[in-house]
């Protein structure tokens, strides 16, 4: 049977692809799935998420329903079952859909099968953690504001700061300092008083004077954040980073500068800007990293995929091209935990799609199936990293 996006199927299993099927119609989607091609429901499946994917993810998401279509439909669909296991296929159903969503943003979890039965993996503590949210703290000359983790928004206005929704924090004065930081686990988006957009990444902080808008447009930063900036010729928005000085006049980039890190990133993903460290200056176009070495005080630049880079902001772990302790160190920062190598560190380049928005246990068993890199976290929050020889 094939899918028609107005049909009753369709609409059910866009719902449960985004989260929001009531659990009384899981049902009713199982049995008319149960009618469905598997080509029209891979078919299908693409379609829904691609409605919310970019043009970067388009390749991946191909690339990966294409390479396990095969073993998830044999999973999900080997015979024809006899109506006392409906029940049965009808799980099999749900876990093969769930599956597939998660390839396709490379979360591969464990699947162990033993006389019919399907067992997940037991992760203990980590199945208990869960991801970090909107949480931050302002602090306006010496007072602190802990943030509204249900709002998620802050503007911080010439001479107030409120919400998304209007409601006020708190007025400002004349020559103010204020302090935005988000701790371990958390993050906020900002709008600045010129109409620039701040998305500020975990156990980072944003430092400005009042008088940002109309005299200055000068932020100090500390960890991470993506800034969308609004054009003004006439005041360049600057932003001081460990001794690194960046300028631009409208443009949306990325920087990376947490203290732990051995350099400081700033990827240009529109527009342009210029990044200067003493003597040294350079013009960085879209698509292209700046980055600046703690040690040698050198800028170099290369190409990147800024898309993949700054996709954290859009509720997604990108781990293409990362290393292990690159990847572990993010994990941290989102999770709040303490990194422990059990014995050398894992010598592989990781890859894939996740989102940000799950347990840990979820990453692990997808670091496991994938690279076969084993984590196991402690009562006080320690993540043990052990590589399986297997």
């Amino acid at each position: 049977m094939a899918l028609d996006k107005n049909d009753r199927t369709y609409a059910l299993l866009r719902a449960f692809i985004n989260d929001r099927l009531e659990k009384s119609a899981l049902e009713e989607l199982f049995v008319l799935l149960e009618q469905v091609d598997e080509k029209q429901l891979n078919k299908a499946i693409r379609a829904i998420l691609d409605e919310k994917s970019t043009h970067e993810d388009h390749d991946f998401i191909h690339e990966r329903v294409e390479l396990l279509q095969g073993t998830i439909l044999a999973k999900i669909a080997p015979v024809q079952p006899p109506l006392s296991q409906r029940k049965w296929r009808q799980m099999y159903l749900a876990i093969g859909i769930a599956a597939m969503l998660t390839i396709v943003f490379a979360i591969t979890f464990l699947w162990q099968q033993r006389q019919n039965v399907f067992l997940e993996t037991d992760h203990g503590i980590a199945s208990t953690i869960m991801p970090g949210g909107n949480k931050a703290t302002v602090t306006v000359n010496g007072q602190d504001f802990e943030l509204d983790s249900n709002q998620g928004e802050l503007t911080l206005g010439s001479d107030s700061l409120f919400y998304g929704d209007g409601q006020l924090l708190t007025t400002t004065g004349i020559q103010q300092s204020v302090q935005v930081k988000t701790p371990l686990g958390g993050q906020y988006q900002l709008i600045l008083a010129d109409g620039s957009q701040v998305w500020l990444n975990a156990g980072s902080v944003l430092t400005y004077n009042t008088g940002f808008g109309t005299d200055n447009r000068a932020l100090r930063l500390e960890g991470e954040a993506y800034f969308d900036v609004t054009k003004n010729r006439d005041l360049p928005f600057t932003v001081e980073i460990n001794g690194q000085h960046v300028e631009v006049l409208g443009t949306a980039f990325n920087i990376s500068a947490y203290a732990e890190e051995p350099v400081v990133k700033t990827t240009l993903q529109r527009g342009s800007l210029a990044v200067a460290n003493g003597d040294q200056k350079l013009v960085l176009k879209p698509n292209q990293q700046a980055i600046l070495d703690n040690n040698e005080k050198k800028i170099t630049t290369r190409d990147v995929n800024a898309a993949s880079i700054v996709a954290w902001k859009d509720g997604i772990f990108d781990f293409h091209g990362m290393d292990v302790e690159e990847c572990m160190r993010v994990i941290a920062r989102w999770y709040q935990l303490d990194i422990v190598y059990k014995e050398k560190v894992p010598s592989v380049l990781l890859g894939g799609k996740m989102s940000r928005g799950v347990r840990l246990s979820t990453f692990l068993d997808f670091l496991e199936a994938n690279f076969n890199i084993h984590g196991e976290v402690t009562p006080d929050r320690k993540l043990i990293v052990t590589a399986n020889n297997k």
